[in-house]
């Protein structure tokens, strides 16, 4: 299923309105899950039991919404801590 990014009227918590940043978060997050979502399908086009990436610690949430789990310990990559995860796909 296609998630859907909004960000129309957002709002911060002291009530003033999120703006540009709100808007340009809304569209990383968007073409974020987009491009996941083509991870996973080209994993099952190619019949794999899992995918796996190393995603950077504070990213690790979105992945997880994504059903993926973390494995290994952290490590550095670019001067970035970053962690492995893994989608283990199912097939029709």
């Amino acid at each position: 299923a296609r998630r859907r990014a909004h960000s129309a009227g957002a709002r911060k918590q002291d009530g003033t309105g999120g703006g540009a940043a709100s808007e340009r978060e809304a569209q990383f997050r968007a073409t974020s899950e987009a491009l996941l979502d083509e991870l996973v399908k080209q994993g099952r086009k190619h019949n794999l039991t899992r995918v796996y990436l190393g995603a950077q610690l504070p990213a690790i949430p979105f992945y997880k919404r994504a059903g993926f789990s973390v494995y290994g310990d952290v490590f550095l990559d670019a001067g970035i801590d970053h962690q492995m995860m893994e989608l283990f796909l199912a097939h029709d």
